[in-house]
Parts: structure tokens; sequence; C-alpha cells
């Protein structure tokens, strides 16, 4: 009797030690992604949500179609998914947004705090504009120098209507924006993980 008791203790711690392992070896798995190369950064340490953000930089291979709309930033205490963006956005306009789809090398800044123009958006060759009126952090890309129209207050939907049809008028980057007025990331100590929308890992990081 007391042979089979010691026995059946011995299993169990057997079954509770490789539990702890698998659980270890499942959470330490080295990312993978089978359709893009994806590094998610952490480029913002401070409590204020207005300024802070991460980073995921794209690179679909083949420049096939990447849909990130619907990715999963998991965080000690918060989950987010990323949104939808406006594809071209108008200042004083009610901007429609949609899935975000990945073409080509990108990058998309994850924002806590609330868009200034009201949605989430991509950038082009005249948003820099926007940056007169409202700040962004980090800075928007600069607007390209005739795109000013040489004025104090230059206008952003007149230059969108000059510059929309110009090979090299969108730029590969995009604002996505949380709209909250809470801090999300810890500035220390977390673990933030990014997943696609079937739950696998793509990357995380650790700071």
């Amino acid at each position: 009797m007391i042979t089979s008791l010691l026995l059946l203790a011995s299993l169990i711690i057997i079954l509770v030690t490789l539990t702890k392992v698998t659980v270890i070896e499942q959470t330490e798995k080295v990312p993978v992604s089978d359709y893009a190369k994806v590094s998610l950064t952490d480029q913002s340490n401070t409590s204020d949500p207005n300024t802070e953000y991460l980073t995921i930089n794209i690179a679909p291979p083949g420049n096939s179609p990447t849909v990130v709309t619907g990715w999963k930033i998991v965080g000690g205490k918060y989950n987010i998914n990323v949104g939808k963006a406006s594809t071209l956005p108008k200042q004083g306009k009610i901007n429609e947004e949609v899935p975000i789809v990945i073409t080509k090398p990108s990058v998309l800044i994850i924002s806590t705090g609330h868009s200034p123009i009201g949605v989430s958006f991509r950038e082009n060759k005249c948003t820099g504009i926007l940056g007169y009126y409202q700040i962004y952090t980090p800075p928007l890309t600069p607007s390209c120098e005739n795109c000013l129209n040489k004025t104090d207050y230059p206008d952003y939907n007149k230059c969108v209507e000059e510059h929309r049809n110009e090979s090299d008028f969108f730029i590969n980057a995009w604002r996505v924006y949380v709209g909250t007025d809470i801090e999300l990331w810890a500035e220390s100590f977390e673990v933030i993980r990014l997943y696609n929308q079937e739950g696998a890992l793509l990357d995380s990081l650790r700071h």
C-alpha cells in the first residue's frame, strides 16, 4: 500500500513538472510568420496616452497583400486589436475607415491616445501639413517642399487635390489610434506580444 502511494505521488510530481515545462516552451517559442517579416518595437517611454506608441514594421514577401486589421497586441494588463484606417483622410470631413492592407514594406505606428483628425490614417506627401495645426507623436513625415504653397498656413485639402494622382503621393506609413485615455503599456518589466488573426505569434518584446 505504501509503495503504491509513493509511486502515485512520484507520477503526480512528474506530470506537474512536464506541464510546467510545456507552458514555458509555448510562451518562449521563437516568433514565426509564414507570410511577412514582422517586428514590434517600443518607441515610447511615457505614461501619457497622448505620447505613448508602439511601431510594427512589416515586409510582405513579394509585395503580396497582408491584412493587418485584426492583429492583436497583448500586454501584461491590456489587449488591443489593430483597427481600420482611412487611406486618404480629408481635413474637416467625415472620413471612412477601411481594413488596412499592406503590399509594400511599411510601418504602423500604434498610438494609445486619440487621433487629432478623428480617425486612423495612411500618411501621404501632404499629411505633414496637418502638423501645422495639431501635435503628432512621433512627428508626421514632412510634406514635399512644393506642397506647402509658400504660405504660413498651407491648405491640406487643396494639397491633396493637387498631388493625389502623383506616383509618389502615398507614404508607406500608417497612423493607427487606439483612442483611449489610459496608459496601455508599462514603462518597464513587461512583455508585449503581437499575434495575427489566427492567433499565431508574430513577434514579442520585453522592456
